[in-house]
């Protein structure tokens, strides 16, 4: 028989961003009422399965979608650091049901599994967020290893039959938010995996020439002054490029080389038309010479991706 709703406030927030608060009000509570959890959980699922709560496609800043996923496992989170064995392995029973749900995108299964399972990122303190997630995920590791293995290893085959393997078709651009963060944790960091590399680009590629607004992102990576728009190649020279010394570009060259972007953007007239005197200048930049690699990392090795620390730990085939 299943169990009643410990009360009827869920069903009575009918506003999301209301439900979400509660949510984060509830994490603050921190085990006042295991069961307010579990319901909680499943009604930002129902939601979500149902589109009233959706990912923005495209969107890289806060959206309500990204606040649910991450109420979601700081709620799974809650759920493990219980007293009660039996709320642990419910939590791993939640994870695996939201990682195995058609209803969330593969950018969402990264960022839950980013939080718990990524120990190469944020501060080591035992008072940290981050250990905290990490130290959930061992412990439903513990009590649940199989499970939560099949689960990971689903979701990346989920991922490479959508997006990434040889007869993938989906785009990236329909349903995803951040796909930067999708290409990007889904690499496993090997700079000298070609075939990898080569998968990764196209899945950036398919499709882009009919998403203007990724066209723009992509090109929001790159600086661009109206003074650069210069007549001579020796003037490249002394323009200064702080914005790429600081190497926040360091990971341009994965999703898709310069010449790439720039034939895409040719062919997609409102954001060519837009942005054409940046295009310009950069097209110009990849034709003389090499001056863009030069301002330009080459791409290396990076042990910090979800899918190399799930790798070395050996929970996926490298």
């Amino acid at each position: 028989m299943k169990r009643k709703k410990t009360n009827n406030v869920l069903e009575q927030i009918k506003n999301n961003r209301d439900l979400l608060s509660y949510a984060r009000f509830l994490v603050d509570l921190k085990g006042k009422n295991d069961e307010l959890y579990e319901d909680t959980i499943d009604e930002i699922v129902k939601r979500i399965v149902n589109k009233k709560i959706r990912p923005e496609p495209c969107s890289l800043g806060d959206t309500i979608y990204d606040d649910a996923i991450y109420r979601l496992s700081f709620l799974i989170l809650i759920m493990t650091e219980s007293k009660k064995e039996k709320m642990t392995l419910l939590a791993s029973q939640k994870f695996k049901e939201i990682l195995l749900s058609n209803s969330f995108t593969t950018g969402a299964k990264y960022m839950i599994l980013n939080s718990f399972a990524n120990n190469r990122r944020g501060s080591s303190s035992s008072s940290g967020i981050h250990f905290r997630l990490n130290n959930a995920f061992e412990k439903m590791l513990k009590h649940s290893e199989e499970i939560i293995l099949e689960t990971i290893r689903y979701v990346f085959q989920e991922a490479r039959q959508k997006y990434f393997g040889e007869n993938a078709q989906e785009i990236i651009y329909e349903k995803e938010e951040n796909f930067f963060f999708l290409l990007y944790q889904g690499w496993s960091g090997n700079a000298d995996d070609t075939k990898e590399l080569k998968e990764i680009r196209n899945a950036a590629q398919r499709g882009l020439k009919n998403y203007p607004k990724a066209i723009e992102l992509y090109w929001q990576q790159l600086p661009f002054e109206k003074e650069w728009n210069i007549s001579s190649i020796s003037d490249f020279d002394s323009i200064d490029f702080p914005f790429l010394k600081r190497g926040k570009n360091k990971h341009n060259q994965l999703y898709m080389k310069l010449y790439d972007l720039i034939s895409i953007s040719e062919k997609a007239s409102t954001v060519y038309n837009k942005l054409n005197d940046k295009i310009l200048f950069w097209k110009r930049m990849e034709a003389e010479g090499g001056y863009y690699d030069s301002f330009f990392s080459k791409l290396n090795d990076d042990k910090k991706t979800l899918k190399s620390v799930l790798i070395d730990k050996g929970f996926l085939d490298a």
